[in-house]
């Protein structure tokens, strides 16, 4: 209910020129004791919300430019689409949220409680990204339910908010948003696959790539941050209970699903080989 009120007051204010943050003090108040501090970030929300969807439509137009994308199934088609706006995301994201870690005086000072605008930008363009992607996960919930994207979302959406509520550990969220730089590989491989192109070269070659740079943004990177974790646990000892509460079970549960796809990808990535391999013995014989 906060929420959908938070978004059509929103919109409202936007609609009548008014600053973004008008009738929203008085529900954002009990939560936030500097609402122009805490919800700043829902302008950047809303902007992806819209961003994203916006997207969709323009991907949907333009798809049926592509002949394989014409003999797709329905649902194939979505996905399809879907897979064009979450690759610009991850994009977006990736290259924002990196130059926000390694490339400035971001998080030099303190892991758990310094804050970055950078960040914080790429950390609401995200939870935007999850809201959106929420909508039509429900939208067309025959064609996108899935547990794990139900659950991975979740995670997000009720975990990215405390950085701007609370002020804690914005750093966890903005690195754990590197990890979307495997995506856009993620996204290829299905693409080729519904396309018919699973034994070129090509269709080989980005799966590889994809187990490599998955493994690298998503099970080292988060290696790394538990070493990071274990090295500071002074300081995030200190941060607040909730968010204590959330973060153990919440790194634990993303790992946990990044360790499943993994195994899943490398499987894969084997029987690929496999497949490739025997090919090319028969072609020789």
């Amino acid at each position: 209910g906060l929420l959908v009120t938070i978004v059509m007051d929103s919109l409202r204010a936007l609609w009548q020129g008014e600053s973004l943050l008008s009738g929203l003090v008085d529900i954002v108040q009990p939560i936030c004791k500097d609402p122009d501090a805490c919800w700043e970030p829902t302008r950047v929300i809303l902007f992806s919300i819209v961003f994203h969807a916006t997207q969709f439509i323009l991907f949907y137009v333009l798809c049926p430019l592509i002949p394989a994308y014409n003999r797709l199934a329905f649902k194939d088609k979505m996905y399809w689409v879907s897979s064009c706006v979450s690759t610009t995301h991850a994009v977006i994201t990736t290259i924002g949220s990196f130059a926000n870690v390694y490339g400035g005086e971001c998080y030099t000072e303190s892991l758990c409680f310094q804050r970055c605008e950078g960040g914080e930008f790429y950390v609401a363009f995200t939870l935007g990204y999850f809201f959106y992607d929420y909508s039509l996960m429900w939208i067309f919930f025959n064609v996108f339910w899935s547990p794990a994207t139900f659950l991975h979302h979740f995670i997000a959406v009720v975990t990215g908010p405390i950085t701007f509520l609370i002020d804690h550990c914005q750093y966890i969220s903005v690195l754990f948003l590197i990890t979307e730089a495997s995506t856009p590989f993620v996204n290829f491989r299905w693409m080729m696959e519904t396309a018919g192109l699973r034994r070129g070269r090509a269709y080989v070659i980005n799966g590889l790539v994809m187990v490599v740079v998955f493994f690298v943004a998503r099970i080292v990177l988060m290696t790394k941050f538990a070493i990071e974790f274990y090295t500071y646990f002074h300081e995030f000892n200190q941060a607040s209970p909730i968010v204590k509460a959330f973060l153990g079970p919440s790194i634990t549960a993303v790992y946990c699903l990044n360790t499943f796809w993994f195994t899943k990808m490398v499987r894969g990535a084997i029987k690929v080989l496999s497949e490739s391999t025997a090919s090319k013995a028969a072609k020789t014989q």
